[in-house]
């Protein structure tokens, strides 16, 4: 992840800093975070909050095409980008994605503005996902 961070177009410790102040007024993004931990099977602690909160940012910045990627065929001109990963996708990046707290998705940009779990095959629409029915299936 670390190269990553360096590919952002963003200042991504200042999108940090303002995820983690997010984090302590939004209500419900603190309920998905508890609910992405049980679901997780693990403890919230400090450790565990960070590491939700910077892997949900990096996704979100991911999906909006804020993160840029080496790819020497694409070059840039790339129309969208599909997130694959074996799993289902946490409540807390769900949530993150349709609050766009800073403003980052043009709509009709990315197509595929969710995550494809490579277990299920099946792919989970971010614009179309109710957190309140959904439950990691």
């Amino acid at each position: 992840m670390g190269n990553l961070y360096l590919e952002a177009e963003l200042d991504f410790n200042d999108l940090l800093t303002k995820v983690r102040e997010l984090y302590q007024k939004d209500k419900l993004f603190q309920k998905y975070i508890k609910e992405d931990c049980a679901f997780s099977k693990r403890k919230l602690n400090e450790n565990q909050l960070n590491f939700f909160l910077e892997e949900d940012l990096m996704t979100y910045l991911i999906l909006n095409k804020k993160i840029k990627f080496r790819n020497e065929y694409v070059q840039g001109r790339e129309k969208w980008v599909l997130l694959a990963y074996p799993g289902f996708p946490l409540k807390s990046l769900v949530y993150l994605c349709q609050k766009d707290p800073f403003k980052l998705t043009p709509k009709n940009t990315n197509e595929f503005y969710g995550e494809y779990n490579l277990d299920n095959h099946k792919f989970y629409d971010f614009n179309n996902l109710d957190l309140e029915t959904w439950n990691y299936n």
